[in-house]
């Protein structure tokens, strides 16, 4: 995993653009796992299911994901499923603290 973030960094311009839009889609991925298994797991046993999603980021953001991942984070939200994230390079992420927070857990968020 760490050599793939290391490798990021001597990749061409448009490669680092594709993988950056990437987040929104492993996102909404994650998101329709977890709305398909909500159903099975949510309603039915004594414990509620809290699915939760973490991203592991190595890039910074950049203002063409702003749009898809904020849809993300409020179909998270409205589905009660809990955004976390680990920064794994120098630049923070706003919209991946923005996630933890609105989602409802503060403490989701880490840099590393």
């Amino acid at each position: 995993l760490l050599v793939s973030v290391m490798c990021l960094a001597g990749q061409p311009e448009q490669q680092q653009q594709q993988q950056e839009v990437a987040l929104a889609a492993g996102l909404s991925r994650a998101l329709c796992y977890a709305n398909r298994l909500l159903p099975r797991y949510g309603a039915s046993g004594r414990r509620k299911a809290k699915p939760r999603v973490l991203s592991l980021l190595a890039g910074a953001d950049t203002p063409l994901q702003y749009i898809p991942i904020m849809n993300c984070i409020f179909a998270a939200q409205h589905a009660g499923v809990a955004l976390d994230a680990c920064i794994l390079g120098p630049a923070d992420s706003a919209f991946m603290q923005q996630a933890a927070h609105i989602t409802g857990d503060c403490s989701g968020w880490c840099r590393i």
